[in-house]
């Protein structure tokens, strides 16, 4: 499994799609006008990670990671010649990761530039809590990937998977509107507020208990069911 992640990676590295996300969403970082207070600087940048970077990223990895393995039966081929269906489920969400948090830490390292730029100086902690709201943004897009595994592994279908995979972002909208609104606690026991709780008991100092139920639930909890359901599965090999 791991020369089957290493060769993924190393091919789709060579995809210029990726780069030129990558590309639209860094000129954006640098687009949005930079605030005069650190405090509105980095919940400006929270709300760029959270929506606009979410989108940004999730559909060039989704895209570049199954797109053409499906399209051209690579992923067929791979299952075909041995390799057992959870091994490619779990590689290719190992695969997403790697990719996610790749275009993250690039954009979290010109988020510090914009702000040397700005002449903004964050305190050590700041800083620190930056690196760990990306770090739990990837988390959550782990999250993503692997719930919407459910949708493209029992389709067998890259559209389907990627429609779930953006859907999955405005519901999360969705969910925290009506959870306002209606005083129904919908969006705390979803992907993004269980995330953003752990990064609330992580700034006071309390461990984070809800990202645990997070990974147990909507990552662990999907790639089995999508195991499940890949392994009885009928593909022409």
């Amino acid at each position: 499994m791991r020369q089957l992640i290493k060769g993924d990676i190393a091919r789709i590295l060579r995809k210029k799609e990726i780069y030129i996300f990558a590309f639209l969403l860094y000129v954006i970082l640098f687009a949005v006008k930079s605030k005069t207070e650190v405090e509105d600087q980095i919940s400006s940048f929270e709300s760029m990670v959270a929506l606009i970077g979410m989108l940004m990223c999730l559909v060039p990895v989704y895209i570049t990671v199954y797109g053409d393995e499906i399209r051209t039966g690579t992923m067929q081929t791979v299952i075909g010649r041995g390799m057992s269906r959870r091994k490619v489920i779990i590689s290719k969400l190992i695969d997403c990761i790697i990719l996610f948090t790749m275009m993250f830490i690039v954009f979290l390292l010109l988020f510090f530039v914009k702000n040397a730029i700005a002449d903004l100086t964050l305190t050590p902690k700041q800083n620190l809590m930056a690196f760990v709201y990306v770090l739990l943004t990837c988390i959550r897009a782990t999250g993503y990937f692997a719930v919407t595994g459910l949708f493209l592994f029992s389709s067998w279908n890259i559209a389907i998977g990627l429609t779930a995979c953006v859907m999955l972002v405005f519901v999360n909208v969705s969910l925290a509107l009506v959870q306002t609104n209606m005083h129904i606690p919908v969006h705390d026991y979803w992907i993004d507020g269980l995330v953003n709780a752990a990064y609330n008991d992580l700034l006071i100092g309390d461990f984070p208990w809800k990202l645990i139920v997070m990974i147990a639930v909507y990552i662990i909890g999907a790639v089995v069911i999508t195991i499940k359901i890949f392994d009885r599965k009928e593909l022409d090999l």
